[in-house]
Parts: C-alpha cells; structure tokens; sequence
C-alpha cells in the first residue's frame, strides 16, 4: 500500500519540491548578501586595527587607549564574524537536502524496516506529530499529522490502492 500511495503522490511531492526551491531562492540571494555586508564590515573592522596600530607605533596613542579600543575592536570582529557563519549557515545546498527527502519518500518502506525501535519512534514523531492511536473498531489514526501527510491524505482522499472488501460478487467453493 506504501508503495502505491507514494506513486499517487509523487506529483504533490514535486509541488513541494517547487514550493521549498522558490522559498530558498528568495532566502538564498538574502543570506548571500548579508555575507557579503559582513565580509565588508570584518575588512573595515581589520582596517581600523591596522591603523590602531600604526598609531601605537608612531606614539600617537598610550598602550592603554591602544589596549581598551583593540579589545572593543576584537568584540566587534568576533560579533561580525559571527553574523558572517550564520548567513554563511543560510547557504544550505537545498538541492541535495530535496533529493534525500524525494529518497526517503520513494523508499519509506525499506528504510522503516532497516530501523531500530528508537529511530522508528522518531520519524513517526516527524510524521505523526500527534501519536498513533490504535482502536479495535477503528484500526490506526492519528490525532494529528505533519502538514505533509495532511496535504497527502487530502488529494488521496477517494483514491485508495485497496482493494475493495468483499461485495456481491459470487463466492466459488473450493
């Protein structure tokens, strides 16, 4: 049933995996610009203690006022460099990270059973927020659901690869 539910989904997947790329361009093109303001900040930063030094070798400046503004310099670098990793974090390889979520969806089956007890429990977490909840009458639900399974469930909704129960066709003997 996996199997098929995931065929029947693959076009919902590629939904998403347009949705996630025109989000990361957006945030892609902001996270490189904002490397680039704090690449040129960190170089104005160096350059003020260069000349903070200078000043110190000319006896422009004590060691004492050279002392306290290269420690609020180094504050300002380490702050700036900083900033620099975090937009530097914002350029995730988004292609790479689709193409192990279009694995995983395509071969559920096979990863769920290579797992142990501990991972399973973690990925039903991921997939089902909520919980499982198990009733004789019923079989399994869920409370709630990852907004994926969601939107999933939605468009199958109608179009299960079950076969139908038993109806009025004729049972043969033997």
């Amino acid at each position: 049933m996996l199997d098929a539910v995931t065929a029947t989904a693959m076009p919902q997947f590629e939904a998403f995996r347009d949705k996630v790329r025109a989000t990361w361009e957006g945030r892609h093109a902001d996270a490189i610009e904002e490397r680039k303001r704090q690449q040129r900040r960190l170089e104005g930063l160096e350059k003020q203690r260069a000349v903070l030094l200078d000043k110190l070798v000319a006896g422009v400046v004590t060691d004492e006022v050279y002392g306290r503004k290269d420690s609020e310099l180094d504050a300002e670098i380490a702050l700036c460099k900083a900033e620099r990793h975090d937009a530097e974090l914002e350029e995730v390889d988004v292609e790479a990270a689709l193409r192990v979520a279009e694995y995983m969806f395509r071969h559920m089956r096979e990863i769920w059973d290579r797992l142990d007890i501990e991972w399973r429990q973690r990925l039903q977490n991921i997939l089902f927020p909520g919980g499982l909840a198990y009733d004789p009458k019923e079989g399994y639900r869920t409370y709630t659901s990852s907004l994926f399974i969601n939107k999933l469930c939605a468009e199958l909704e109608g179009k299960s690869p079950m076969a139908r129960p038993r109806g009025i066709e004729p049972r043969f003997q033997g």
